[in-house]
């Protein structure tokens, strides 16, 4: 099918199997019609044209103020614009920024459809399937299709995606529709792909000399869910044929989607913020008035002091100048004061708190704040920051959960399209997520990577489910891969030797892919072979990593039990000490004691001299013991910070340090005695 520019309609082109041509000679039954069924057909669009319009013509309506106001011509209503004639009537665009945050990760990472097995072994064909049609939507633009449906869905809530054929007939294409208001569709529609839905049709107006024709493109589904199309002017068919599937080719893509009063009502953001755009204008119109509006400051000057400047000064109350002459003395000889600007400022304290209002409504209204559109917002705290994002991404969510539901309608459609127009094709092009092409021959057996078995495809998908996702484009992903590979190999230095090619291989720069053949060429036999895809880690590469970081982590959490055990020795050693001192201050005590009573006693010096040295051996007995118990406790130090060597790839080393105090007593220790006063004997 042929899109006419021109006409604005779809064309068949000519020997089609599938369309009748509009060239053939004009026959009452050119179309396989007879008068009776050209006249049921025509009956029956112009009543489908006419409920479509009793239910779809008051939402355009509120669909065309909506973009009215995003392109900046209709943000003034006739009445408020009439009011300001003359006047300043400003126009400061808010709403494009609202729009374009929705669009715009839509844009950086186009969605896709992609095809699952059902069954293990069809993940051959799951592949080659989603390379087709990754190929078709790269061939089509699709992405431009998809990216503009979605903005008109969040301008006005409603946008539009076709399908269709090349000229050759032979070549599926996924188009964007670039009028928002073209298409109407079956009212009775309810889902959000538009799939259940009869028919879907578009009405213009054509000048015919005087008069205007209405001209009608219809595509519907017959009683028996074939579908079918037709051209028609007037009262006569210019067009007619049958379309492959059963899916009609014209895709809705809604916005916000709610039912009121048993009717259907979709918008986009821009419905919600129309108050508070004209607010904004209002406001900031008002403002630029009040200024303009404000007398020129006069010029205070004694008598006298202007003349012959009297123009110079009147010019510089509205045109800057360098240098303002006056007279310094009047006609009497006196000297006067140099004249005077008087200050005149305008109250406009009131504007900006109500236009900051009037901003600060839209981000509400939306549910987009300035982190959601790149804003620093120092005044907020961590999680507020969080929060917000978090509710501007929900507000996102229904337009992108929209896109997503019509394009895996798409991919159903273009499933039933591919046997079809391209049944005959022996050889198809595939497209891989790198952006590579591919030929695949569907005569040849394709070997399963996975089994190893050779698989023979056709072009029969019914068995394949479909899903849609979004990513971002692969040099996004190639870039983030070499730097979780460069991750890998800081924090495992081992794994460098088996991984360091692959992230060369990621690299876009001169020279990384000879220097990643070579790198392979260093690697184990068993790896050379590896057909790994850029940015993957071999699994034998993984296992053996995984392996000795769990060795290494088995060993120092041994080490870490190991000085455990050691602490609690050492701190017994600690306690021991502390009660062998207290023992010291004892005996020392006790001494002094003994030494007081034979004093007192009258004893003679001797046996106070034979008291003082066993006193002074003890005292160096405990002083060598306690000597003792320092050395053992830096011998346990060293022991801790130099711990066994682990067998094994991985050890760890620690410095160690040599404690050797040396400590000889001066005699054997003696037991205490003591002895009683001479008195008492």
């Amino acid at each position: 099918m042929i899109y006419d520019e021109e006409r604005q309609m779809y064309k068949a082109p000519e020997d089609s199997i599938y369309f009748a041509s509009d060239e053939q000679p004009e026959q009452p039954d050119g179309f396989g019609l007879t008068q009776e069924d050209r006249d049921t057909l025509i009956t029956k669009i112009r009543k489908h044209a006419a409920t479509c319009h009793s239910y779809w013509d008051s939402l355009y309506e509120l669909m065309e103020t909506d973009w009215g106001l995003y392109s900046g011509e209709g943000q003034w209503t006739e009445e408020a614009s009439a009011a300001r004639r003359n006047r300043p009537k400003l126009t400061l665009n808010q709403l494009p920024k609202f729009v374009k945050r929705v669009v715009a990760q839509t844009k950086k990472e186009p969605p896709g459809i992609k095809l699952a097995p059902r069954e293990e072994g069809d993940k051959l064909k799951a592949d080659i399937a989603t390379g087709l049609i990754r190929y078709i939507e790269d061939s089509s633009g699709s992405k431009y299709a998809y990216a503009h449906a979605l903005e008109c869905a969040v301008i006005g809530g409603l946008g539009w995606i076709k399908g269709t054929i090349n000229d050759e007939g032979n070549k599926i294409l996924i188009k964007k529709v670039k009028d928002p208001f073209q298409f109407m569709i079956d009212p009775d529609s309810e889902e959000a792909d538009g799939s259940d839905a009869n028919y879907f049709i578009a009405h213009t107006k054509k000048q015919d000399g005087k008069k205007k024709l209405d001209c009608y493109e219809y595509w519907f589904k017959d009683e028996d869910g074939t579908v079918k199309w037709a051209i028609i002017e007037g009262v006569e068919v210019k067009d007619y044929g049958t379309f492959p599937g059963t899916i009609i080719p014209i895709f809705p893509v809604y916005g916000e989607d709610i039912s009121y009063r048993n009717k259907r009502v979709v918008k986009g953001v821009i419905r919600d913020l129309i108050d508070a755009q004209r607010t904004y204008n209002y406001i900031k119109s008002q403002e630029v008035e009040t200024v303009a509006l404000t007398p020129k400051s006069p010029v205070i000057a004694q008598e006298g002091s202007l003349d012959g400047y009297e123009d110079s000064w009147r010019k510089a109350s509205k045109t800057p100048v360098d240098i303002l002459y006056y007279r310094q003395k009047n006609d009497q000889g006196e000297e006067v004061s140099p004249p005077q600007f008087a200050q005149s400022n305008p109250s406009i304290q009131w504007a900006p708190q109500i236009t900051q209002s009037a901003q600060q409504d839209m981000r509400e209204i939306s549910g987009i704040y300035d982190t959601n559109m790149g804003a620093d917002d120092r005044m907020l705290s961590g999680t507020a920051i969080i929060a917000k994002q978090q509710a501007g991404e929900s507000a996102e969510y229904t337009y992108t959960e929209h896109l997503m539901a019509t394009l895996q309608q798409i991919g159903r459609w273009v499933l039933q399209m591919v046997e079809p127009i391209m049944g005959d094709q022996h050889v198809i092009r595939i497209l891989g997520e790198d952006g590579k092409q591919e030929s695949i021959n569907l005569d040849q057996p394709q070997i399963d990577p996975q089994t190893g078995a050779p698989v023979t495809l056709d072009l029969n998908f019914d068995e394949l489910d479909i899903s849609v996702s979004s990513a971002p484009a692969y040099a996004t992903q190639r870039e983030a891969g070499a730097q979780a590979i460069q991750d890998i190999m800081t924090a495992i230095p081992s794994s460098a030797q088996y991984i360091a090619d692959i992230a060369l291989r990621n690299l876009d720069v001169p020279g990384a892919q000879e220097a990643a053949n070579r790198l392979k060429k260093m690697l184990p036999t068993e790896l050379q072979g590896d057909d790994t895809e850029p940015g993957m880690v071999p699994e034998q590469v993984v296992e053996q990593i995984m392996q000795q970081s769990e060795q290494t982590i088995q060993e120092q959490q041994a080490i870490i039990e190991q000085m455990k055990t050691q602490m609690v020795a050492l701190s017994m050693e600690l306690q021991n000490q502390t009660q062998a001192k207290l023992a010291t201050e004892q005996i020392k005590s006790q001494t002094q004691i003994a030494v007081a009573q034979i004093k007192e006693a009258g004893a003679d010096q001797r046996k106070i001299a034979d008291i003082e040295a066993d006193t002074e051996a003890d005292n160096k007995q405990i002083i060598f013991d306690a000597q003792k118990a320092n050395q053992s406790f830096a011998l346990e130090v060293a022991k801790m910070q130099k711990p066994e060597t682990p067998k094994g790839p991985n050890t760890v080393s620690i410095s160690t340090t040599t404690v050797n105090p040396q400590v000889t007593p001066t005699r054997a220790p003696e037991p205490m005695v003591f002895k009683q006063p001479i008195g008492e004997q």
